[in-house]
């Protein structure tokens, strides 16, 4: 009886969940009849705040546990965005996996591999395709890869482990063309983050409120008939800015920071500020960094291992030496 059980909840915990769009609302990265298998890991090309809805659901099903809104045994839920697209939950037959395992390879190719030294990943608002993005510019996102693939870490490491590298010591970018960051740059060996800074708030200002009504932070506030900004509070989305009716918020455009560093794991750590840039000087930064990192660097160690040894402020004054 015990040892049947056993058996029973082993073959549960096998079981694997498809998602499935059933309408795409305003979602311009996936359309309708996109399919992700769901077992224990965040599915490659589904962004990260998607799975985390679905998973809590998907779990449940993986389980044998029920769910009171289910219908059939198919279960309906929307991304976090309030435009984004409606998914359909089911435990997965043989077909469904071969069906979605297959598109999976598609987008793969069709979106290109990583290398088998790094990993660089992009949100879906680098292209422009998020109602949040502050990049104008696409091919940020490809010249980034670029100089991954010509910095001196990337070609040590290649040579020392001979094209076959473990996931977990590959070289992980992520690009994040807003503040909510979706893909996790904090926690990658480096991070990237567009954001928009106000500055100061001109003389055209009537204090009409906008900029405090869709401030989700608090960081501007209208007082005695004149906004004001609270930049202790300010994580740079670049929203006050956009929505001025007046045109009053002043800033210095988009600029990226830099966070080096970061690693999930056994001892996670947050990645650390290396520099604010405008555009034009990610890819340097990245590239010089890199070189610096390669220079450094012990045998089997990691980025995120050799920033914490010699730490960010001794990188910052090496890599930008006339600041």
């Amino acid at each position: 009886m015990i040892l049947s059980g056993l058996v029973l909840e082993f073959k549960l915990k096998r079981r694997k969940v498809i998602a499935e769009i059933v309408d795409a609302g305003d979602c311009r990265y996936f359309k309708k009849g996109t399919k992700f298998v769901l077992g224990g890991f965040t599915p490659t090309g589904l962004c990260d705040s998607a799975y985390i809805v679905l998973s809590r659901d998907a779990r449940v099903l993986r389980y044998g546990g029920a769910l009171p809104w289910a219908k059939e045994g198919k279960v309906l839920t929307r991304c976090p965005d309030p435009h984004g697209a409606l998914w359909q939950l089911k435990l997965a037959n043989d077909s469904d996996i071969e069906a979605a395992t297959s598109a999976a390879g598609q987008r793969r190719y069709r979106y290109g591999k990583a290398s088998s030294c790094d990993e660089v990943s992009a949100c879906r608002g680098m292209e422009r395709n998020c109602p949040f993005s502050l990049v104008g510019d696409s091919a940020l996102s490809e010249n980034i890869k670029q100089g991954v693939k010509n910095s001196a870490w990337l070609s040590t490491e290649a040579k020392r482990q001979n094209n076959d590298m473990k996931h977990y010591y590959r070289l992980k970018v992520a690009l994040a063309a807003c503040p909510n960051a979706c893909t996790q740059p904090q926690v990658k060996d480096i991070g990237i983050i567009a954001n928009v800074m106000p500055r100061q708030i001109g003389s055209s200002c009537n204090g009409c409120g906008c900029c405090e009504d869709v401030c989700q932070e608090e960081a501007i506030a209208v007082r005695d008939g004149m906004a004001e900004l609270l930049p202790e509070r300010c994580v740079g989305c670049g929203v006050c800015v956009r929505e001025c009716p007046q045109e009053a918020i002043e800033s210095d455009g988009v600029r990226y920071r830099i966070l080096v560093g970061g690693t999930m794991g056994r001892h996670p750590r947050w990645g650390q500020e290396l520099c604010v840039v405008d555009g034009s000087h990610v890819v340097q930064v990245v590239e010089s960094f890199l070189d610096k990192i390669a220079q450094q660097a012990k045998p089997g160690e990691r980025v995120a291992d050799v920033v914490e040894r010699i730490e960010v402020t001794r990188l910052r004054k090496e890599i930008f030496p006339d600041v």
